[in-house]
């Protein structure tokens, strides 16, 4: 009888501990996701109001450039003409420049939070 009440104890202990680790587990997981999460809006804003800003910094350097010259076509023309070769530049270099450091940021913020 008191072997029976061991493997009992033992049995209830061992499904109080795997209730444990599922509650920790799931904890874990809500803390990366809603770290994650908030992350991600946080920048999602960022970037919103980043891009209404050099919206409006263009216009800015187009009517400026614009006045300069004394002719808005070419005004606009020079600003579009550097967003071109702006573009141009990250499409061609997009690989070391955007795809790896973004690939790195990102493996380096998993194992910082998995470590």
């Amino acid at each position: 009888m008191l072997e029976s009440e061991k493997i009992n104890a033992l049995f209830e202990e061992s499904k109080a501990y795997i209730e444990n680790r599922i509650n920790l587990l799931k904890l874990e997981i809500s803390e990366d996701f809603s770290d994650g999460t908030s992350e991600l809006i946080s920048y999602t804003i960022i970037g919103i109001i980043g891009a209404i800003l050099f919206f409006l910094i263009s216009i800015l350097a187009g009517i400026s450039i614009s006045i300069w010259l004394d002719n808005y076509l070419l005004g606009f023309g020079i600003v579009v003409s550097i967003y071109l070769l702006l573009f141009l530049f990250f499409l061609i270099f997009r690989k070391s420049i955007l795809k790896l450091p973004l690939q790195n940021r990102i493996i380096r913020y998993i194992f910082k939070n998995n470590g």
